[in-house]
């Protein structure tokens, strides 16, 4: 079970809970934490301190967070009756804080289906056990029990990238990433990617501070990010934020330029021949294409070697979406954007 992060928690009245509410805005992001939650029996409650019996057709909710496997106090949990990835909490809020070893109850909870929010320590950043892609994990509360959410593993947001710096150019294929030692961390991921939605993304684990790209970069947008582990692989701290920079100087460019249908514009729908410019370190070319609402791609990365392609069915009026990856000795060297025209 992993979890998405959101800035800020919006929220309404909380209902019968005796706790506070909290109103914020809010603003979409990505992270993980280690976290599932079943009803379970002692001893093997997280919250290692004493259950709360609740109140006549009222339910509670308890576990406890941790950060570098220690307990994490002063931290804000919330059930919240809706979770959505750009809105966060929302409807009927119920709030408690941890301890000091950790564990929270939020009691007095009204009967229903609940997602989970964890504060991200003194920061607007909550983070949201999920079940699945962005959707947020449910917590069944049942009057008159207490529900057991097993320990949630937080992480921190201050690990601090050293090289390249943001909106940094630099002029090699190879260029040194670097960050700061973070105490506790005994690996770190490096996430490095291209700007765009065809951008594919590359995973350095290490031991040390700094790596260079497996796979050469070539001339474009990039950003990259830190995640940081202790020796049992657990998340203790990632960099606040992705760090963009440029690459200059290759013999090409990461990005494919979609040449014919322009973006945005209409086309009939017989004998569609798709364009894009020829890339230099290019030995295929894969093409995506689907209708707005397909639930098969008409081309499902369809391979080719030339920069063109006609599609032998007849498209139907409507909305389409297409792309092209550029591969060389079966890696990917260059993506375009995922771009619009439509059928007349």
């Amino acid at each position: 079970m992993g979890a998405f992060v959101v800035a800020g928690c919006n929220s309404s009245s909380g209902g019968t809970s005796n706790s506070s509410v909290v109103a914020a805005n809010t603003a979409g992001g990505s992270g993980d934490v280690t976290t599932t939650a079943a009803p379970t029996e002692e001893p093997l409650r997280s919250n290692t301190g004493a259950q709360v019996k609740p109140p006549a057709g009222l339910g509670n909710a308890q576990g406890r967070v941790l950060w570098n496997e220690k307990p994490a106090s002063g931290i804000k949990v919330q059930l919240c009756e809706t979770v959505s990835f750009i809105g966060g909490c929302g409807g009927k809020t119920f709030t408690a804080t941890t301890d000091k070893d950790g564990n929270y109850t939020v009691d007095k909870v009204a009967p229903g289906e609940y997602g989970l929010a964890v504060q991200v320590f003194d920061t607007d950043t909550f983070v949201y056990p999920t079940s699945g892609i962005l959707s947020a994990a449910k917590y069944t509360i049942v009057a008159g029990e207490t529900l057991d959410i097993r320990a949630t593993n937080l992480f921190k947001t201050d690990l601090q990238t050293i090289s390249p710096k943001v909106g940094e150019t630099v002029k090699s294929g190879t260029p040194e990433l670097s960050w700061k030692p973070y105490q506790g961390a005994t690996e770190y991921e490096v996430r490095l990617s291209p700007k765009g939605s065809g951008a594919e993304m590359q995973s350095m684990k290490t031991s040390e501070t700094k790596v260079a790209p497996e796979n050469p970069l070539l001339n474009g947008d990039y950003k990259w990010e830190v995640v940081a582990r202790n020796a049992n692989g657990v998340k203790i701290a990632e960099t606040r934020s992705e760090t963009p920079f440029k690459v200059a100087g290759q013999a090409g460019s990461a990005k494919i330029v979609l040449e014919s249908p322009r973006v945005g514009t209409s086309v009939v729908g017989n004998g569609l021949v798709l364009k894009w410019q020829k890339h230099p370190l290019a030995d295929v070319y894969q093409i995506y294409l689907n209708a707005e609402n397909g639930k098969t791609p008409i081309l499902s990365f369809e391979e080719v070697q030339t920069n063109s392609y006609t599609v032998s069915k007849t498209l139907e009026s409507g909305l389409y979406f297409w792309s092209v990856n550029a591969k060389r000795g079966g890696k990917q060297v260059a993506a375009s954007e995922l771009e619009s025209f439509r059928v007349k």
